[in-house]
């Protein structure tokens, strides 16, 4: 069950729905860390003159899909409270973050 982050229908943008969800049930693990997945996504308009809505319509069924990673670092860190997400600015739809990070990578707090 996804939940959102921020939602805009497409009659309060330029037509375009847009908007991004999150499963806070739902980890995975990234370096054995857990992690989120953060779906950011946008509804193209319907026709020349019909908005979108900024509903989640599925990773399949959604245009400029990219998924960022987010890590709670109260779940990692003892005595840590907030959250850091990595994502990508791109023009590429499809990109998931969460796959970048290599056997290489390691989080610390000094």
């Amino acid at each position: 069950t996804y939940e959102y982050l921020q939602k805009t229908d497409g009659i309060d943008a330029d037509g375009a729905g847009t908007g991004a969800v999150w499963s806070p049930e739902s980890t995975i693990d990234v370096n054995g860390y857990p992690a989120y997945e953060v779906i950011s996504y946008y509804n193209p308009m319907i026709d020349e003159e019909t908005p979108s809505t900024g509903d989640f319509e599925g990773i399949d069924n959604s245009s400029g899909v990219k998924i960022s990673c987010l890590f709670d670092l109260s779940k990692i860190f003892d005595d840590v409270e907030g959250f850091i997400e990595f994502g990508e600015v791109s023009a590429f739809e499809g990109i998931n973050t969460c796959e970048y990070f290599t056997t290489d990578f390691s989080m610390r707090v000094e």
